[in-house]
């Protein structure tokens, strides 16, 4: 009788928390924990293997991940996979309680079939960010301490993830503080607050790196790191203005939508909606575009629950049309993008549960088949022997497929993102404190070369100083049409830089070569800058700039370039393609700079040839191989 009773009097609470765990199981979704060759998958072997095996220098990378960065990227590595599917299931059950939380208070029954169907569009960036901003929007309302706990605590578990969680969380966190100094809280509450911001961010750093001050350490590398976003990784496919028009507008009157004020939910969410809408308008790949969508679907759900009700019922399709916008771009980018969510949730969470040892037995069994096709040849292995090495540029895999001593440098890989970051990548080649090996695996260009990049760069124009390291203090163990060794020296390949001389160039005009031999030319670009192109740069995205090559047979290889990135050299002479004794670098005679962009047209290039000639002690050849 008293549990008959005691169900009566809490069936509401039952309800709602047999409903919060009906929908995280059929909601569940499937994960696949393994790595394979390339750019992406070897980079989240490598963050489950230093969270394993090297923790310090895990929290020394900078990289967009943090140290946490297994939490989203999980890989079978011992138990990284059960701590992700702990963490990912604790916070997808707190996010659920709280949005049934924030929807029952003015959407009351109909927040039920909203949250089933929003369950399908969660990640754990998005749980994330909106713990946070659910977190605000409790303490405004309740006042709460362990409301704002959650939210700074959150913040930085997404920070210390990935830097774009840690940025939206934090930007939520701000806007938090002006509205809470604008309605004039009380003294105490605030320096309560400030004395639990400082206390929760000191305690989390001590665990994760052992230092009070690590979190400003961390922002000051996420913060520069996040300058060269812009340029570095811009694409530019076809868009639908007309759409993203409707889309933007949509967004931009949400304040007014509603019967009374819904600024507060609006601001919180303005800055995370800003981070989403330029991260994937600069990359606009389809995985990128389609985490916008999902985000924007999130959006409209938490200004729908947590703002008063709109004026009038027709309003109630403006989140619709902001969805479907949004939908008709991501078709123009990518014409076979389907908006499809995994709706096998039962089975997702059945066959994990029940048979867990021997799915991720599995999926290490596929890994290891995947990468073995990077197994070098055992009498080179048996050369390197536990001598330390990196491997360059990105493809990881040789790692485990090789058994490595893995030494990485601080940025992790080499993608070529900014000027700064190519300075700070150069001092882990240096003599002092790189590795003893480097492995330099090849890349197909355009052209048939073997040192393309992404997004049709050169590989030798992505890091300009930190190949000047490289090759000042490594000469060439082992060159084969895969990859080459690059095995540590006792002196300088290459004498100091010495500036030719400087000059100007016209835009889409050809320009000539200094001539040069026994050694490597480079010209330092500057391109001019305008506060229009800064406006532009901050609001959407960079333009494309290329440099076109003509060689002495007549031939003409174009490459993209990165302004900051050029500032630090782009390669001129000899252009090499490729690492191999058999393959002759060709002769460059003359340059060429295009754009897009036709504000900077009129402006005229600045240019500053240098060269590093070879040491005579050295040999002819301009890298050294050893014999």
């Amino acid at each position: 009788m008293k549990l008959i009773r005691y169900i009566e009097k809490n069936k509401s609470i039952i309800f709602d928390i047999t409903f919060i765990v009906f929908v995280f199981i059929i909601s569940f979704p499937h994960f696949e924990p393994d790595f394979n060759t390339g750019l992406d998958a070897p980079f989240r072997w490598g963050y489950n293997y230093l969270w394993i095996n090297d923790y310090e220098t895990l929290t020394q990378l900078i990289y967009s991940y943090g140290p946490l960065g297994f939490l989203k990227v999980p890989v079978a590595l011992e138990n990284n996979f059960t701590i992700f599917l702990l963490f990912y299931s604790l916070i997808k059950l707190l996010f659920l309680h709280f949005l049934l939380k924030l929807g029952k208070v003015k959407v009351k029954k109909m927040s039920y079939p909203i949250i089933l169907i929003v369950a399908y569009f969660l990640n754990v960036d998005l749980l994330l960010i909106g713990i946070v901003f659910m977190s605000s929007i409790f303490y405004l309302r309740y006042r709460k301490v362990y409301f704002y706990i959650f939210a700074i605590l959150f913040s930085l578990i997404g920070l210390y993830i990935k830097s774009s969680i840690g940025i939206s969380c934090f930007s939520t966190l701000t806007i938090f503080w002006i509205l809470l100094l604008c309605k004039r809280s009380t003294k105490k509450e605030v320096i309560s607050l400030v004395g639990i911001t400082i206390l929760t961010i000191a305690i989390v750093d001590l665990i994760i790196a052992g230092n009070i001050f690590y979190f400003f350490h961390y922002i000051k590398n996420v913060s520069k790191l996040s300058l060269g976003y812009s340029s570095a990784m811009a694409l530019f496919p076809k868009n639908n203005w007309f759409a993203l028009s409707v889309f933007l507008l949509s967004i931009f009157m949400v304040p007014w939508l509603s019967k009374k004020n819904s600024f507060t939910p609006f601001m919180l969410l303005i800055i995370p909606f800003y981070s989403m809408w330029k991260h994937a308008m600069i990359r606009e790949s389809i995985g990128y575009f389609s985490h916008l969508l999902d985000f924007t679907v999130i959006f409209w759900v938490f200004i729908c629950f947590a703002s008063p009700p709109f004026k009038k019922k027709l309003f109630y399709l403006i989140p619709i049309v902001s969805v479907l916008a949004l939908y008709i771009n991501a078709k123009t980018i990518s014409p076979k993008y389907s908006f499809n969510k995994d709706v096998s949730g039962l089975t997702n969470l059945t066959s994990l549960l029940f048979s867990f040892e021997e799915n991720v037995n599995t999926f290490r069994k596929q890994s290891n088949e995947k990468v073995s096709v990077n197994k070098i040849h055992e009498n080179l292995r048996n050369q390197i022997g536990e001598s330390t090495i990196d491997i360059y540029p990105w493809d990881f895999s040789f790692i485990p497929a090789n058994s490595f001593n893995w030494k990485p440098r601080k940025t992790f890989q080499s993608i070529g993102l900014s000027g700064w970051l190519d300075k700070k990548a150069a001092q882990s080649f240096e003599r002092e404190n790189g590795p003893e090996f480097i492995l330099f695996h090849a890349k197909k260009d355009t052209f048939g070369g073997s040192l393309g990049s992404i997004d049709f760069r050169h590989l030798l124009n992505i890091e300009p100083l930190t190949n000047n390291e490289l090759f000042k203090n490594y000469n060439i163990f082992h060159a084969n049409k895969k990859f080459t060794l690059f095995k540590k020296n006792n002196h300088n390949n290459f004498k100091p830089e010495e500036i030719i001389s400087e000059t100007t160039a016209n835009w889409k005009e050809w320009v000539d070569v200094p001539q040069t031999t026994n050694g490597i030319l480079k010209t330092k670009v500057t391109l001019p800058s305008t506060l229009l192109k800064k406006i532009i740069l901050f609001a959407y995205k960079d333009y494309e700039y290329y440099i076109d090559y003509q060689t002495s047979d007549g031939n003409i290889l174009t490459y993209r370039f990165i302004p900051s990135i050029a500032k630090n050299g782009i390669w001129i002479n000899p252009m090499v393609t490729s690492f191999q004794k058999e393959i002759k670098p060709l002769t460059i005679i003359k340059i060429k700079f295009r754009s897009n962009s036709t504000l900077e047209l009129k402006e005229q290039i600045n240019l500053q040839w240098v060269f590093y000639e070879k040491q005579s002690l050295t040999k002819k050849t301009l890298f050294n191989y050893e014999e």
